[in-house]
């Protein structure tokens, strides 16, 4: 599993426990499930094809986005730790940067915590937190 999500429908609905995972074909999505007898059964999923391929395309894209933002965070870090081995007469400086990106990213949330994708049918699918 790379990750975990709940969306929700034009804030009157919420699906829970998407999951995006992986496979030797690439990421995909799953649905939840439940176990019954011996099979897991999808709990809530999408009725047309149209809806699928909508919803798991938000959900990739939130994502991709997702880890986009967690690859520039930790870019970032290592930046600041390379300036600061770099020039350590300048540390207090460094720490005020290092404090100020730790604020501006605070809602950066790692790839295992669950994130919530809104959808707002008036508007469209858009992404709010993942």
């Amino acid at each position: 599993m790379k990750g975990i999500a709940s969306v929700n429908f034009d804030e009157c609905f919420a699906v829970a426990g998407i999951r995006v995972m992986n496979s030797d074909k690439g990421l995909f999505v799953a649905m939840p499930s439940q176990k019954v007898g011996k099979e897991y059964k999808a709990v809530a999923f999408p009725i047309t094809k149209e809806f699928r391929e909508e919803l798991f395309g938000v959900v990739l894209d939130a994502y991709q986005q997702k880890m986009e933002e967690k690859q520039d965070h930790e870019k970032e870090q290592k930046q600041q730790e390379e300036q600061k081995i770099d020039d350590p007469t300048e540390e207090s400086a460094h720490e005020f940067a290092a404090d100020t990106t730790a604020e501006e990213t605070s809602d950066f949330v790692p790839e295992d915590s669950q994130e919530v994708v809104d959808i707002d049918e008036s508007a469209g699918m858009n992404m709010d937190g993942m």
